[in-house]
């Protein structure tokens, strides 16, 4: 059995019993594999990113339209009364209100 382990051993090619050739694809092994941070969790993490950024940019562009209404609403006297009809069912006095509802 030692014979045939010599046999394989001495089979395998020079420049693959190189040690700086074993300790790189240790290394190899080691970062694609094994390290905290392998490629699996590099691209788990890549895509979190990207959902963050698409989360973000709506965020801003949020921000961005409620302050437009609020500007109106604080500035144009039109538009808080069509905002208090709309959206509280506000009406004057003399009118009447009707509802509809869609089923």
């Amino acid at each position: 059995m030692y014979s045939k382990i010599k046999k394989i051993l001495r089979d395998i090619p020079k420049p693959i019993k190189n040690k700086y050739f074993i300790v790189s694809l240790v290394f190899i092994f080691w970062i694609v594999f094994l390290d905290e941070y392998n490629l699996n969790t590099q691209k788990l993490m890549i895509d979190k990113l990207n959902k963050l950024k698409q989360q973000e940019q709506f965020y801003i562009e949020e921000i961005i339209r409620d302050s437009l209404e609020l500007y109106k609403l604080e500035h144009d006297s039109v538009y808080q009364e069509k905002f208090a009809r709309e959206k509280f069912f506000m009406k004057k006095k003399n009118e009447d209100l009707f509802i509809l509802r869609k089923k």
